[in-house]
């Protein structure tokens, strides 16, 4: 069995002008796995939700203030991780 979870982020950075500019993402994680007897589930939902949030808040506050550039070296390493 399989489930999917996923979450919008939504991650702001500087442009050289100073210019504000946002970019909205969807973090999806999956995972595959023997349902648990008692409860049908893979894994805990509410734990998988508080790890999504908590991912999404680390990764706004990490390019929080950065400039396009920070910003895009950021981005491109978390598509290297997946």
């Amino acid at each position: 069995d399989r489930l999917f979870r996923s979450r919008q982020i939504f991650l702001k950075s500087k442009t050289l002008d100073r210019k504000t500019q946002g970019f909205l993402y969807d973090l999806v994680v999956g995972f595959e796995g023997t349902p648990d007897s008692e409860s049908g589930m893979i894994l805990n939902l509410k734990e998988i939700d508080g790890g999504l949030e908590q991912v999404c808040q680390n990764l706004q506050k990490k390019v929080s203030g950065k400039n396009e550039s920070q910003f895009l070296e950021i981005v491109h390493l978390l598509y290297q991780q997946f």
